[in-house]
């Protein structure tokens, strides 16, 4: 082992993945055109086929590509001698200790769960310890908040403090997944023997700083950061660099600011590439977007991008796009709360609470993944319907029964036939006492089982990832001990829906929606922005209900400074390596821009 440490080498972003091509080609010229020996860490998998398009164009031949992965993937495929706790257990464990200490409503309990869960990854990703004493802590506090403690200081800091040491105790040698994280990749470091490459990488935690440093020990590291204020980026690069870049002392105002550049760059380097647009509505945004997209298809580019920083607006846009017959690739994504998948699935819990009020009822049985395979599905709800309207039910699967014996004409059998099989799946999934959340979960899939939903969903992209998302769940929970009532568990599985997403990838088209971070190191032809105005960019600073950021520095965790930057540079990366660029922007921001 050798006490050698990683090679750093400044890049410029328009030419970073060249740089790195020729380095490696330089590197492994022995080897050439096999490059298997080596590994490249790239800021996400999406860079992978540009990094292939540069290695290509150095040589004008075809190679044997290097492994291309991204830290997260490298370290998954190595196993740990660990039981890890999937981060849904962590979550459930810290709800029910907030349960059991009634220190809040027990309607914000899973969001405040999910905080205190991210908080505490954060604290172990950063490597930081909290006191054990809570009198220590608050003293802490008192530091960063600048103030004496007072009830709401000393509440946050017993809160943090209890239920950290409470929770961060493993139990049976097992660890959370950061941890595990951390020792793959410690064990890959332990097992170096491979040139390992990275370019583009955000920034690094310690333990990924400590992973560079041990696997140069063992074999040679290279490392490309990006700088856009080289003197071999291009004009591009070096003028927006100087524009973004923080001043020194007091900030001037950007009246001053743009003076000062206007001398130092007469003539904008952005000025041909970088158009903007400002609409007086979303519909003008989406519609613009769709204009300027299929302009460039009709041009000749084969790859454009939609970067959404207004999702909504991007969904527009996708939707007329894909209503003139130009296909796209979705790399957003979009929550399952919106999709009619899930929907379902809602539909019925929702049921089950009103004891089936009509409405809620009639809309369930109308969804068309109830009863797959059932051809005399639409008769049945045909009938159910026009008896619960001329009756006036209200609400219950009796007075629906009652509701189809009184009515004339129409054979009830088929209707009664459809309350049934409701009748069975509920009593599948009863609520008449608390259940661990995998219990609950094992309950909810009878019952979708009873009622044909789950074979309705397996014919549908996001019915089948929901139903992939909602199994993986249930391995997951298959540890939790702790119970919860129906109401709660409810919650819960509305909060999962929210922070999964369906993505579909079975299309290849020249535009890709995707999002700023995804754009690292990729290059297009042409780049649409939507919502560049201070509703979207740099984006909304949700922040923690816990520490303000003078707390968060204090502690060593990521401040909202550090978080504004990476968005500088990823946005001034992206306009310095694609020559076409529309910023779309609400008319209510372009005054600064007149």
């Amino acid at each position: 082992m050798s006490d050698a440490r990683p090679a750093i080498q400044d890049a410029p972003p328009g030419g970073a993945l060249a740089l790195l091509a020729r380095g490696l080609l330089a590197d492994l010229s022995e080897t050439a055109p096999d490059l298997t020996g080596a590994v490249v860490v790239l800021p996400n998998l999406h860079a992978a086929s540009a990094l292939a398009r540069a290695l290509c164009a150095e040589t004008g031949r075809s190679l044997l590509l290097p492994k291309m992965t991204t830290l997260a993937i490298w370290a998954a495929e190595w196993p740990v001698p660990a039981k890890c706790v999937p981060d849904v257990v962590r979550e459930a464990a810290v709800f029910a200790a907030l349960r059991s200490r009634q220190w809040f409503d027990s309607s914000d309990l899973w969001q405040l769960a999910g905080e205190l869960t991210a908080l505490f990854d954060e604290l172990t990703r950063f490597d930081v310890t909290l006191p054990s004493d809570v009198d220590e802590f608050e003293r802490q506090l008192e530091m960063a908040y600048q103030a004496r403690a007072g009830e709401a200081m000393q509440f946050e800091a017993r809160l943090v403090t209890e239920l950290w040491n409470a929770l961060s105790r493993p139990r049976d040698g097992a660890i959370d997944s950061i941890a595990a994280y951390q020792l793959q990749l410690a064990r890959i470091a332990e097992e170096a023997a491979c040139p390992l490459y990275a370019i583009g990488m955000p920034e690094l935690i310690p333990a990924e700083r400590a992973f560079f440093e041990a696997y140069a020990r063992r074999a040679p590291v290279k490392v490309y950061r990006v700088a856009a204020d080289l003197a071999g980026a291009s004009a591009s690069a070096r003028f927006l660099a100087a524009v973004w870049s923080p001043p020194a002392g007091d900030k001037p105002v950007l009246r001053d600011r743009a003076a000062v550049f206007s001398r130092d760059w007469p003539q904008s380097p952005i000025e041909e590439g970088v158009h903007l647009y400002g609409a007086p509505s979303l519909e003008h945004e989406a519609r613009a977007v769709d204009v300027q997209v299929r302009s460039w298809l009709n041009e000749g580019h084969d790859r454009i991008a939609v970067v959404a920083l207004d999702r909504l607006v991007a969904r527009r846009a996708r939707a007329l796009l894909e209503r003139a017959r130009v296909l796209t690739h979705d790399e957003t994504g979009w929550t399952f709360s919106t999709t009619s998948a899930s929907t379902v699935l809602m539909r019925w819990l929702d049921a089950l609470t009103s004891g089936f009020y009509h409405e809620e009822l009639l809309d369930l049985v109308k969804s068309p993944f109830m009863f797959s395979g059932w051809e005399q599905r639409r008769e049945a709800v045909f009938v159910l319907e026009r008896a619960i309207r001329t009756h006036s039910v209200v609400a219950g699967l009796d007075a629906c029964r009652n509701a189809l014996t009184a009515s004339d004409g129409a054979d009830p059998r088929l209707a009664n036939e459809l309350l049934d099989r409701l009748q069975r799946a509920a009593s599948i999934l009863r609520r008449d006492k608390r259940r661990s959340l995998h219990e609950w979960m094992s309950l909810l899939f009878g019952s979708l089982a009873a009622l044909s939903v789950d074979e309705g969903l397996k014919g549908d992209l996001a019915g089948l990832q929901l139903l992939e998302r909602l199994h993986s769940l249930v391995r997951d929970l298959a540890g939790s001990e702790d119970r919860f009532a129906f109401a709660e568990w409810r919650r819960w599985l509305d909060r999962q829906l929210e922070l999964a997403e369906f993505r579909d990838s079975g299309v290849a088209s020249p535009v890709i929606f995707t999002q700023l971070s995804l754009t690292r190191l990729r290059e297009f032809d042409a780049v649409v922005l939507t919502g560049c105005d201070a509703n979207h960019l740099p984006g909304n600073d949700r922040g923690s209900v816990f520490f303000n950021q003078s707390v968060r520095s204090q502690l060593g965790l990521p401040t909202r400074e550090r978080q504004l930057a990476q968005v500088v540079d990823d946005l001034s990366g992206l306009l310095s390596r694609c020559g076409r660029v529309l910023v779309r922007l609400s008319r209510s921001s372009c005054g600064a821009f007149s």
